[in-house]
């Protein structure tokens, strides 16, 4: 395992994804080295409070810049954390932590070579069946699929039309969201009862996540204007309101938890706000029902 070296600097513009179970969570991202870091939410075992610390850094050996994705599950007792991202021959690959021991994955050994501008996304379709969604050189949304314990390759993109090239890709769910090429309007493919509509204000291959539910969903996106903005779709229809600050090539992760079962959910969005020009930073909004969207500062 890597040592912890909290003197490395963030790969400004680097990628971010998140996962979490419950309030449990992580955020990933790339350091100037080409490594892989680890930010972990989690109780503080002296007064019980929850903070944000780095961890190790993963045996992960990706490509500079390269696209990330993550997600969790329950293993048995304990939690694992899954991370993907492209080996330096623009491979899929992955790893994986669990316990605070890190494994290499076995997705490198399909040996699925995809294009260097190739962003990815991640999300569970079904108990124990994980999708993994990547672009084709022909500008399409393919997928793998992770189900007892075997890499599935899907003979069919998500689509027959092409997205833009570059495109961000989301995932929700069983919805994958990504930028059309033509208009660069946000796009939704899904069997779900909400579907994103209407966003034709975002900024040319602008970073896109998205969390939610069968019942709602929220697309996190920005504009021409360096702002971090946020659909709310719901089946009566959908809002979009301004978040915060982003700087222009910033990604964005997000995360959807609850603290109880029946409390509302909280929104978390992670991105680089580049507050005075300090890029060596990851900063955090958080929504609530209560109190809207609010800036909580950097992890």
């Amino acid at each position: 395992m890597c040592s912890c070296d909290n003197n490395t600097p963030l790969l400004p513009d680097t990628a971010i994804a998140a996962a979490n179970v419950g309030q449990s969570a992580r955020v990933y991202y790339q350091l100037t080295d080409g490594s892989l870091a680890t930010q972990i939410y989690q109780r503080d075992d002296y007064d019980q409070t929850w903070q944000w610390k780095r961890s190790e850094k993963s045996p992960a050996t990706a490509k500079l810049f390269t696209p990330l994705a993550a997600i969790a599950e329950h293993d048995g007792d304990s939690l694992k954390w899954h991370v993907f991202f492209l080996n330096e021959n623009n491979v899929l690959s992955d790893v994986h932590e669990s316990g605070g021991t890190w494994s290499c994955g076995s997705l490198c050994n399909r040996n699925i070579q995809v294009p260097h501008f190739s962003k990815l996304a991640c999300s569970w379709v079904a108990s124990k069946t994980l999708r993994l969604y990547y672009q084709g050189d022909k500008g399409q949304i393919h997928s793998v699929t992770y189900k007892d314990k075997c890499w599935q390759s899907d003979c069919k993109p998500m689509s027959t039309d092409a997205s833009l090239l570059g495109t961000s890709i989301a995932a929700c769910q069983s919805a994958e969201i990504d930028q059309m090429a033509a208009t660069c309007g946000i796009q939704e493919h899904s069997s779900d009862s909400v579907s994103a509509t209407g966003i034709e204000d975002a900024s040319s291959h602008s970073s896109i996540s998205a969390v939610g539910t069968n019942e709602y969903r929220f697309i996190f996106f920005t504009t021409n204007q360096s702002k971090l903005m946020g659909q709310h779709v719901t089946k009566s229809g959908n809002t979009t309101s301004y978040i915060g600050k982003i700087t222009p090539k910033s990604c964005i992760a997000s995360l959807r938890n609850k603290v109880n079962d029946d409390d509302p959910d909280v929104i978390r969005v992670y991105c680089q706000r580049g507050e005075d020009n300090d890029m060596s930073k990851i900063s955090e909004y958080r929504y609530t029902q209560d109190e809207g969207w609010v800036y909580r500062g950097n992890i």
